[in-house]
């Protein structure tokens, strides 16, 4: 359907990119996650993913866990996405806090993070 319509270059996309996700050890896979893109530049016929939404998905899923792997992966995801920007393939980047403890990570300290980090709301979840 995208396709062939008549405003596809119109369109902007925003897609989720689960590198690493839940079975991969916290371990970011710099091919997985650029094959992850690609195959949605194709699926979408586009040339360009407007925004990456980065989850951060661990097994088991608790912010013990996923917390410390977000600072792990966080310099090779930067330089992945930033050959990405380059080659005009993706415009910015985000991800998604599953908690307030995440989004509080996030945004504490020196951590290059606090710079990508797309808030959200759910107040069945949150406490404050």
């Amino acid at each position: 359907m995208l396709k062939d319509h008549p405003r596809r270059q119109d369109i902007h996309h925003i897609i989720k990119v689960p590198v690493p996700d839940f079975d991969d050890g916290g371990r970011f896979d710099v091919a997985k996650f650029r094959l992850r893109v690609e195959e949605a530049l194709r699926d979408l016929h586009t040339e360009r993913i407007a925004v990456l939404q980065h989850l951060q998905r661990a097994r088991p899923n608790e912010d013990s866990q996923r917390i410390p792997d977000i600072a792990a992966v966080n310099e090779e995801l930067l330089a992945e996405f930033a050959k990405l920007q380059e080659e005009g393939k993706v415009g910015y980047l985000t991800t998604f806090p599953y908690s307030p403890g995440i989004a509080c990570s996030m945004s504490a300290g020196d951590r290059p993070m606090r710079d990508w980090r797309f808030c959200s709301r759910n107040l069945e979840t949150w406490d404050h």
